[in-house]
C-alpha cells in the first residue's frame, strides 16, 4: 500500500481496511462523508493536475490531508488543502 508522498508502507496490519473508506471528490476538491459514526476521522487525497509548460504537458501536484470530527449529522462535505 502506498502512503503519502508515495512512499511504501510495509507491514502494514490487514484490519486497518475494515476502516477505510474511498470516494472522490467533486470539480471544486469537495469530499462527501456519509454514513460513518461519530469520531474523528482524517481524509487523504492525492491532487494532480497538468498544465502546458510551453513544449508539453507537465504533471504536477501533491498530498493532501485534513481531519473531520463527526457528530450527529448524517452528512459532511469537506475541502481538503494543504
Amino acid at each position: 500500500m502506498a502512503g503519502l508522498s508515495g512512499n511504501q508502507v510495509v507491514n502494514l496490519d490487514s484490519r486497518i481496511f475494515k476502516f477505510c473508506k474511498k470516494t472522490q471528490a467533486d470539480a471544486e476538491g469537495r469530499f462527501e462523508i456519509k454514513g460513518v459514526p461519530n469520531g474523528e476521522y482524517i481524509v487523504l487525497s492525492s491532487v494532480s493536475w497538468e498544465f502546458f509548460n510551453g513544449h508539453y504537458m507537465q504533471r504536477t501536484g501533491g498530498d493532501v490531508a485534513a481531519t473531520v470530527i463527526v457528530s450527529k449529522e448524517d452528512t459532511y462535505n469537506v475541502v481538503v488543502t494543504r
